[in-house]
Order: structure tokens, then C-alpha cells, then sequence
């Protein structure tokens, strides 16, 4: 197994936000390289527990051979769309109270530099290889089946949705010309065919859609905005009241969907403006510990430049839902 190290993003930030402490049971729900867990089990102490799970097979090779002498610590292999089955599963092994409801739950939703710096996995231009892109890499689809085999219109609403592409019509065309001459198999295949269709004279503008179509289809390939719509209301319910969710996001499609739902959970009523009186009887079920998120300082950019993007938001569950 390739081992690359990875730098967790605005660290001390999500372990303050969540309000940790020793004896406490906390789940990171993207496991990556470890660094929050071995954070999270440091403020939890001997007599707290960390519960991690993470849908790529080599971050959970990586945990189960870095973390086997930590007797409070659990990896799983799975989605985070799959927290309730995880803490079911552990709640059955460890005997412990039925149902489970945790202290704390962290998501930290970037890429992680072992995925991103490894060719094989597709994720980045950067290095030549297989247009797969997969977190999961059980999973069927891949970016080039995205690329070989979708019809131009639905290229250009997957980079239009999940990317928000400039000239997204005009890539998913060459996209489509290109692949009939031949199939577009790598990364640099496709970053060329980006490149070459792109007005821009800037190759810094160049880059950037680049960098936008590689992660639209990387969202489409491992559906991560349902993923991440669903898992936020199943981690509500699995929080104790009083319990804190905190979820890292790295580009504006993921922190709308969160700041979205963490504001409508915080002002229940879902009636119309127009209305006088509240008739819905939907009460808050969380409170904002972050009005506006969180961002890396100058020093921790510096230091990790892919932390510039990152978003921290923070909120509290206060009532049994």
C-alpha cells in the first residue's frame, strides 16, 4: 500500500467546535488518513470511544494497520450515507445502549492527498492515469464511463450542476467529438481536450475549468451531494441532545447544501412568509454554533495551500426529534 501523508484541515478547529471531552463517543465519518481521529481520540481519553468509517478500501487498510493498538477506536468500510447501519453494527458488538446516540459527529468532506496524489485513482490532472475517480472502488461507475459513453446533454448538466463549468456546452461537445475518434482512457487525455476547447488566453482560467470539470464528474461518479443531503438528516438523529455536528466542505455546492439544512433545522416552521401564525408545529431541532463558517487561517494555508478552500460549520442538536 502507497503510502502518502496527509495534513487533516483546520484540525483544532473542528475538535474545539465540537466541544469534545474525555469519555465522550464521537464518530468521524470521513476517516481519510486519520488525522481528526487521532485528534478526537486524544479528547476523548482512554475512557471515550471514536467510531470512524470510510468508503475507500486504502484508507481503512491504512487505519486498520496505523490504529491496531487503540482499544477505543472502530474502522468500518462504508458510506457515510451509511452511519445508522455502523452504529447499529457497533452498538451490537459492544453491547451498548439501544439505540445509540452519539456526542459528536465530524465530516470532512475534501479529497485526501493519498487519493488525489495517486495516479491510478484518477482523481487529478496533475499525474497521468485511468479516468476512475471512485471513493469506493467497488463501485460500477467510473469518470470514463461519464466521458465514453453519457450523451453530450448529460455531460453538460453534470459539469453545469456539480461543477458549475463555464462553457460547460461547449466542452461536453469536444468531449463528445473526441471520443469517436477514440476513447478517452486518462486524465491527461481529457485535461488536453478541456484545454484545447477553452477561449481563455489565461492559463490560470484554463486550470480552473479544468479543475472544475475533474470535479464535477468526481461528484457525479460517487454521487456525493445525495450522499451528503441524506447523511446530514440521519446524523441529526443519531446525535444526543446537546451533541454537535460539524462538517468540513471544500467548494460551494457542498456548503450550500449544509448551511441550508442547518438553518432550516434551526428555525423548525416551514410556513410561508405570508402566514401569521405558525400551523406546521415543526420546532427547532438544532442550534448554529457557526453563523458563518470557519476558515483556515493564513499560517495553516501556508502551510497546507489545499486547506484555502476549506469550510467549517458547526451546529448542536437540543431536542429529541
Amino acid at each position: 500500500m502507497t503510502t502518502i501523508s496527509h495534513t487533516p484541515v483546520l484540525l483544532n478547529e473542528a475538535i474545539n467546535a465540537l466541544a469534545t471531552s474525555p469519555g465522550m463517543t464521537v464518530v468521524d465519518a470521513t476517516f481519510g488518513r486519520g488525522g481528526h481521529s487521532r485528534a478526537l481520540l486524544e479528547a476523548v481519553g482512554p475512557t471515550g470511544v471514536v467510531i470512524a468509517i470510510d468508503q475507500d478500501e486504502d484508507a481503512v487498510a491504512y487505519g486498520n494497520e496505523h490504529f491496531a493498538n487503540a482499544p477505543n477506536f472502530s474502522l468500518y468500510h462504508a458510506n457515510f450515507i451509511d452511519l445508522p447501519t455502523v452504529l447499529t453494527q457497533w452498538q451490537e458488538k459492544n453491547n451498548a445502549a439501544n439505540p445509540l446516540h452519539v456526542d459528536a459527529i465530524l465530516f470532512d468532506l475534501g479529497v485526501s492527498s493519498p487519493q488525489l496524489e495517486s495516479a491510478d485513482r484518477g482523481f487529478s490532472f496533475q499525474m497521468d492515469g485511468p479516468l476512475d475517480m471512485r471513493m469506493n472502488q467497488k463501485l460500477a461507475l467510473t469518470a470514463a464511463d461519464i466521458v465514453n459513453r453519457f450523451s453530450s446533454e448529460a455531460i453538460r448538466s453534470i459539469l453545469r450542476n456539480y461543477g458549475e463549468v463555464p462553457l460547460a456546452g461547449k466542452i461536453a461537445n469536444a468531449i463528445a467529438g473526441a471520443r469517436r475518434n477514440k476513447e478517452i482512457a486518462t486524465t491527461h487525455t481529457l485535461a488536453n481536450i478541456i484545454r484545447n476547447v477553452l477561449p481563455f488566453q489565461d492559463p490560470r482560467k484554463k486550470q480552473d475549468a479544468v479543475i472544475c470539470v475533474f470535479q464535477a464528474l468526481r461528484i457525479a461518479v460517487n454521487e456525493e451531494l445525495v450522499a451528503l443531503t441524506n447523511a446530514l438528516a440521519s446524523a441529526l438523529q443519531l446525535l444526543k441532545p446537546g451533541g454537535r455536528l460539524a462538517v468540513i466542505s471544500f467548494h460551494s455546492l457542498e456548503d450550500r447544501i449544509v448551511k441550508h439544512y442547518f438553518r432550516a433545522e434551526a428555525k423548525g416552521c416551514t410556513c410561508p412568509p405570508e402566514f401569521l401564525k405558525c400551523v406546521c408545529g415543526k420546532l427547532p431541532s438544532m442550534r448554529l454554533i457557526t453563523k458563518s463558517p470557519i476558515r483556515p487561517s493564513e499560517d495553516e494555508i501556508r502551510q497546507n495551500p489545499r486547506a484555502r478552500s476549506a469550510m467549517l460549520r458547526v451546529a448542536e442538536r437540543i431536542q429529541e426529534g
